[in-house]
């Protein structure tokens, strides 16, 4: 983490390559007990020119259609939504009747703006579950609403964080019954990840460190909440040659699966460009010159082989 001591114009101290008044500025100045509010704000702008560019260039349409070829859906559940572009490529792309779509996000702000995007009634929201509180270690911890969710519509946002314990989420997907997809495209971590309990208890060094587990959650959430023959896709950005990634992940992904109850489908690419405002949040590095290579979002498609049941498989690498 950056230190306090940064002029505004200094880089950031993260080696993001963004000014400090642009990247942990804002967060490490902010009010006491305020830093996630205020990272999560940021996260839910800086995204924005992301998503808005990269559904002008129908990279989410692509998705969603990807997804609809490979299985029968009409109920699918996208964790980490973000501000509504893929829930909209989703619900184009499946069919009115029987339709179930739920978006979750740990970050309230993202859900507001999917809500507004989509005009999703209060009737299909939970936007505010999870209010950050300060600890004396410093550390951020979350603490989740216990009141029993109420959501009617076929199209719902919910303010969930799969890597915290949450009773009434868990009792109102065991109600609503299984879902013949879950996706996970383009997950994101908002720049005072690092600071709460979460990451603490990961041991997490990097942003990295938090997608695997986020990515590894999920999996183990899926083999809960899929139904049998249900689709899981992972989507993921790279920068590099098209070919070598592609071939490279695919075999991790074979690895990773060991022990678990699916078997891959696919591992598609996309070649998109970014975004060039400085707000955007670009694959990119400041240890390796990724000039002139291709920027492309690798859709990994996984069948559920087995027949679900409430047992949760603790084996796997990751993805």
């Amino acid at each position: 983490m950056p230190t306090p001591n940064q002029k505004p114009n200094d880089p950031c101290g993260c080696k993001s390559g963004k000014r400090y008044a642009d990247c942990h500025g804002p967060i490490i100045e902010a009010p006491k007990g305020k830093a996630i509010d205020v990272a999560q704000g940021m996260y839910a702008k800086n995204w924005a020119v992301n998503a808005q560019h990269y559904e002008a260039q129908g990279l989410y349409a692509k998705l969603a259609a990807e997804l609809a070829v490979a299985c029968d859906i009409r109920r699918v559940l996208d964790v980490g939504c973000g501000l509504g572009q893929g829930l909209k490529a989703l619900a184009e792309a499946i069919p009115q009747p029987g339709r179930l779509i739920v978006g979750i996000d740990e970050n309230p702000d993202c859900l507001k703006a999917a809500s507004d995007l989509l005009a999703v009634p209060a009737a299909g929201t939970a936007l505010r579950r999870i209010k950050p509180e300060r600890q004396l270690s410093g550390y951020y911890a979350s603490k989740v609403a216990t009141t029993p969710l109420k959501l009617g519509g076929d199209l719902l946002l919910v303010n969930v964080d799969l890597m915290v314990p949450d009773p009434a989420f868990e009792a109102w997907l065991d109600a609503t019954g299984p879902f013949d997809a879950i996706t996970l495209w383009f997950s994101g971590i908002h720049p005072a990840r690092s600071m709460t309990k979460v990451s603490q208890k990961l041991g997490a060094k990097s942003d990295a460190d938090l997608r695997e587990a986020l990515e590894d959650r999920v999996m183990k959430f899926a083999i809960k909440r899929l139904r049998a023959d249900g689709v899981l896709q992972m989507v993921q950005r790279f920068a590099g040659n098209v070919d070598a990634v592609r071939q490279q992940r695919e075999t991790e992904v074979l690895s990773a699966l060991t022990g678990y109850p699916f078997e891959l489908i696919s591992v598609r690419d996309y070649i998109y460009s970014e975004p060039t405002s400085n707000k955007a949040m670009t694959v990119d590095s400041v240890f390796v010159d990724l000039s002139g290579h291709a920027r492309f979002a690798l859709s990994i498609l996984m069948r559920r082989n087995d027949t679900p049941d409430d047992t949760m498989i603790e084996a796997g690498n990751g993805l």
